[in-house]
């Protein structure tokens, strides 16, 4: 029994990357006839949804949608500041940023200039926030503020009567 088209296409999109499958289907819209493409859009009408969906991420206070929201959406760069500690008789020492706790040779920079990745969220819970009385947690983060502590609500508000004046309700927030 031959595979069916269904299931055929089920195993490749499974063996495929993202995309790859975005690259052949760019290729194949300028010779795909009017029904296979309006085949696609009503298989594609889920995250055509998703796409029109602003949200607001409550760790680093950006907008996005779902569908660009991935295991590294989020980001939060480490700030400068930081203590370094030298042995006596040594001329290197040991820097500990202030922001996330890493540590690293005072000659040298951070593996990485963020201090974490994850998707973006729009639940608290989701997010540890630095605030007074967990300052000395691990995990903590001295760039993880709360949404009222960043001003969020009311820079979302000057975008949208912004945006209903005509202008760009998209304003590109620093991250924090």
């Amino acid at each position: 029994m031959s595979p069916t088209p269904k299931s055929t296409l089920q195993t490749l999109l499974k063996s495929s990357t993202g995309t790859k499958v975005q690259a052949c289907l760019l290729e194949s819209l300028g010779t795909a006839s009017d029904s296979q493409i309006e085949a696609l859009v009503e298989l594609l009408a889920p995250l055509s949804a998703q796409a029109g969906v602003k949200m607001h991420c409550v760790r680093c206070h950006l907008t996005y949608t779902e569908n660009k929201n991935h295991s590294s959406a989020c980001k939060n760069k480490h700030d400068d500041e930081g203590n370094t500690e030298y042995e006596t008789g040594n001329d290197e020492g040991i820097t500990t940023l202030n922001c996330c706790g890493t540590s690293f040779d005072s000659e040298d920079s951070p593996d990485t200039e963020f201090c974490f990745t994850a998707p973006h969220t729009t639940a608290e819970d989701d997010v540890l926030y630095y605030e007074s009385g967990n300052e000395d947690e691990d995990g903590v983060n001295t760039n993880v503020i709360r949404c009222a502590v960043n001003g969020c609500a009311k820079k979302r508000k000057v975008a949208k009567k912004v945006g209903n004046k005509g202008g760009s309700a998209s304003k590109k927030q620093k991250a924090v």
